[in-house]
């Protein structure tokens, strides 16, 4: 081993969503014992979440992971850089339900009122958490036309149904869903749905068509 020098020496953080953790500074103090440890090399101690800790994780090389998809180690939207991955799902179905009607497996929504609604292409089938159907109605939200269209009822398998009460006027058969983007920021949705960026985009399945800009 006398010739043995290594190109990285790298460590990971786990608590920098927090950063009042501390653990952050507990992690950040070991990892500089080690470096004087170990032979001279270039050092990488910083995740997305790191990187907003300051300078003193910085060292060599960053690894931004989930900031790079417009999303962040927090969860918290205004923590975002710019949104880079968009996910949308076609319209396939505008229906008009009378109060009284139900939408779903378990008619767990029963509409209150009249009011339309549309079916998008798009469920747990495509890597949707079914967990965004089991809140409240209208506490997760997508987007249509840039109006917000909360999720009623249960996500199905390759379908799920959004309220369109809020559109000043219906979409056409076809039009897209933004399940999150621009109009839908991905931290946002998570929050929604009690679940994080990391797991909606991990989760996409091999059915959507991907276009790389």
């Amino acid at each position: 081993f006398e010739d043995w020098s290594p190109i990285l020496i790298a460590s990971h953080l786990a608590c920098a969503d927090n950063c009042d953790h501390p653990q952050n500074r507990a992690q950040l103090e070991c990892f500089n014992t080690a470096l004087s440890l170990l032979p001279k090399a270039p050092a990488s101690l910083a995740n997305s979440g790191g990187i907003a800790l300051g300078r003193d994780y910085h060292f060599n090389l960053t690894r931004p992971g989930i900031a790079l998809y417009g999303g962040t180690s927090t969860g918290k939207p205004e923590d975002a850089l710019e949104t880079v991955a968009t996910l949308e799902a076609p319209i396939i179905q505008i229906r008009h339900l009378s109060a009284g009607d139900s939408v779903g497996y378990g008619a767990d929504f029963t509409a209150s009122h009249d009011m339309p609604i549309a079916i998008i292409s798009a469920g747990y089938g495509d890597g949707l958490p079914r967990r965004l159907g089991q809140h409240p109605p209208g506490t997760v939200r997508l987007t249509v036309n840039a109006y917000p269209a909360p999720i009623i009822g249960r996500v199905s398998m390759d379908t799920l149904a959004l309220d369109l009460s809020a559109l000043p006027q219906l979409p056409p058969r076809g039009a897209m869903a933004q399940i999150f983007g621009p109009q839908n920021p991905i931290d946002e949705l998570a929050m929604q749905g009690d679940t994080l960026a990391y797991e909606l985009l991990t989760g996409l399945g091999n059915r959507y068509r991907r276009v790389y800009l």
